[in-house]
């Protein structure tokens, strides 16, 4: 059995102060962009190959990222929380952009922890922040929709027509409800916080494209009260967030059944034939780590206009919380090594310094040099 004078000697030798800093660079590197490529490496490739005749459009999903306000939590330390959260989603965002490429880019509401709260001047900063994060110079369409936390609607937050008017007019640029992307594919703009289903020239005739695609931050199907405007619009596939967790649902026109499907934690892509009397909702995860859930991510389409084919899946990004355990977990062990190497370096001293024997040698002399501490 080795001596206890021979460990710290072995400890000693190994662990340096170059090493414990390479230590910490190593677990940063990991936790601030390596972590970001390994999500990025499980993701699956949607292919979408656009022809003269035949063309694809591919469409990011960011979901409820509620960027965090300056009232929220202590003052003293939110400032690290603002920094921590907004690199999370601008890092995520930036890797999700660049994989899929998109045509449109889909801000499903709660943009902001507190949109609806804020003053004009705190909103004005919000939107700023946003934009730093979200960056919005791509060559692409953006279409916003507001939720709850952006416009109110929710235990006691009330609807004001200044909240809406400054959602849709300073953040979203007056954007129109109905958005005619191509010959093919058409936007509608649902928002079922104020229950404004109103897009007026909804009779099939007037509807130019093939595709109808219904954007609402509140799920649809799974309430009774909105079916009148799905019917008005009849739809073929619809995207909405709000509850921070994915899933599907399956709505039959005919019987008006509906199937609910929860979507797991895997890269799997869900294939919809949207040339049905079937309506696709499909409820897209938050991207932000704040939300309490333990799987987050950002939805991802390729559409084929022409044959009206869906492909489905979710960038999943990996938990903030395990990296930031991991950095408390490499904090207490930096501690400790530090701790040793500093008793270390005080036995040492105390060696040269009691350490001679009264023939006037030192004590070190007597012992073998392979247990020897000092």
């Amino acid at each position: 059995m080795n001596s206890p004078k021979w460990l710290l000697l072995s400890f000693k030798k190994r662990v340096t102060l170059k090493r414990i800093f390479l230590f910490v660079i190593v677990v940063l590197l990991y936790g601030e962009c390596v972590c970001f490529f390994i999500d990025r490496y499980f993701w699956i490739d949607l292919p979408c190959e656009p022809a003269p005749n035949n063309p694809c459009t591919r469409i990011l999903f960011v979901a409820d990222p509620q960027i965090i306000g300056v009232n929220d939590g202590d003052s003293y330390t939110n400032f690290i929380r603002i920094w921590d959260s907004d690199r999370y989603l601008y890092y995520s965002y930036q890797h999700a952009v660049s994989h899929l490429k998109p045509n449109v880019i889909v801000f499903l509401g709660d943009l902001m922890d507190e949109g609806s709260t804020s003053t004009i001047k705190e909103y004005l900063k919000y939107l700023k922040r946003f934009h730093e994060i979200f960056d919005v110079s791509y060559d692409v369409q953006y279409i916003y929709i507001p939720g709850d936390n952006d416009i109110g609607g929710e235990f006691g937050d009330w609807i004001t027509p200044e909240k809406i008017f400054r959602f849709e007019h300073i953040l979203s640029g007056n954007q129109s409800k109905r958005i005619e992307y191509n010959e093919y594919l058409t936007f509608y703009k649902i928002n079922r916080l104020v229950q404004d289903y109103h897009h007026g020239g909804m009779d099939d005739e007037e509807i130019p494209s093939q595709i109808r695609i219904i954007l609402s931050h509140m799920p649809l199907t799974n309430i009774g009260f909105v079916d009148s405007s799905i019917k008005r619009i009849k739809p073929n596939v619809i995207f909405s967030a709000h509850n921070h967790v994915p899933y599907s649902i399956v709505y039959d026109t005919i019987s008006e059944e509906r199937e609910f499907k929860k979507i797991d934690f895997s890269n799997e892509i869900y294939i919809a034939h949207l040339k049905t009397p079937k309506i696709f909702e499909y409820v897209v995860p938050t991207c932000s780590y704040r939300m309490g859930v333990p799987n987050m991510g950002y939805g991802a389409a390729v559409l084929d206009n022409e044959h009206g084919d869906l492909k489905y899946t979710i960038y999943w990004i990996h938990s903030r919380f395990l990296i930031l355990h991991l950095y408390l977990i490499s904090l207490f062990s930096i501690f400790i090594m530090i701790l040793l190497l500093t008793i270390i370096k005080y036995l040492r001293a105390m060696c040269r310094r009691y350490g001679k024997t009264k023939n006037g040698k030192n004590i070190t002399d007597y012992v073998p040099v392979s247990q020897n501490v000092c």
